[in-house]
């Protein structure tokens, strides 16, 4: 799914500290929750990105986004608004469900879910004003924690994902979710903490258990609602 909201203060005059900030939040599922949430003041334009048409695409009613994957981008994006409402705010999210860092983020293969992120990040850079400010957001791991071999090579893989993410792109802060209390297997939660011990740019980001439906896997509202307050309670 390809997202891109755009969310403005309904004045056109520009406050010389404002500024502009994109947000990406890519991953597997846990970035939709398969629930149709009602944006909080629709008084406010909301832009999506369409990736056929490589353009933004005006949404003016709620009851369009039915049917949608809609998780911690809308309470992230409402939130963004109401603590920095000078500023122009982008977010892009991109996110497939059962996938793997190793295998389908693969920073090297041209035909990886990395690959297509960075191409609609190069389109949507050409069109948007140039951004003060790139935050990116990663929630992924589940699929690697299932099999050892990827799981043994999260840390290694994740930071080069990072990297290769900061270098291109100027990132200032990144997001990284720790994978749901539940999971048994520790392998990918040791690999993010120690790059949040490793990278002062990194913050990792928990959900307490309550937060989790009963698959004890997926972010229940509540869970996506806490994941957000999160990030915005540590945004700068």
């Amino acid at each position: 799914m390809f997202n891109l909201l755009n969310i403005f203060s309904s004045t056109r005059s520009r406050a010389k500290n404002k500024r502009t900030v994109l947000t990406i939040l890519a991953g597997q599922s846990n970035c939709g929750v398969y629930n149709y949430l009602e944006l909080p003041d629709k008084a406010e334009s909301v832009f999506c990105w369409n990736v056929n048409t490589s353009k933004i695409d005006t949404v003016v009613s709620t009851e369009q986004m039915l049917g949608k994957h809609v998780g911690p981008l809308v309470f992230l994006a409402n939130g963004m608004k109401k603590k920095f409402p000078k500023d122009d705010l982008y977010f892009l999210q991109w996110h497939k469900t059962n996938t793997t860092l190793a295998k389908d983020w693969d920073i090297n293969d041209p035909k990886s879910l990395f690959a297509d992120l960075t191409r609609h990040l190069d389109a949507l850079l050409k069109q948007m004003p140039k951004p003060d400010k790139i935050i990116f957001i990663w929630m992924q791991g589940e699929s690697d924690n299932c099999i050892p071999e990827f799981a043994a090579q999260y840390y290694e893989h994740e930071k080069e994902l990072f990297g290769m993410l900061s270098t291109r792109y100027s990132i200032s802060q990144i997001f990284n979710y720790q994978l749901s209390p539940w999971t048994a297997r520790v392998r990918v939660h040791q690999a993010k903490e120690l790059h949040s011990r490793n990278n002062k740019k990194i913050t990792l980001l928990k959900v307490p258990k309550t937060g989790y439906r009963e698959d004890h896997i997926h972010l229940s509202i509540e869970g996506a609602k806490a994941f957000a307050d999160s990030v915005l309670n540590r945004l700068r």
